[in-house]
């Protein structure tokens, strides 16, 4: 039963998780755009701010 639990508690942290890294990168991109940093050297400024695509 407690392991049940713990899986409860694993999922939802990861919900959480996901679900602020798309409100993090939806921002990102609005800036991005609002900026005029579109292309390459766009996705270069974000990646020096850690910001950048993952490729994982």
């Amino acid at each position: 039963m407690i392991g049940h639990e713990v899986g409860h508690v694993l999922a939802h942290h990861a919900n959480e998780r996901v679900s602020t890294q798309a409100a993090t990168q939806t921002g990102l991109s609005v800036l991005q755009s609002a900026a005029g940093l579109q292309g390459a050297g766009g996705e270069q400024v974000m990646g020096l701010l850690g910001a950048g695509r993952s490729t994982a």
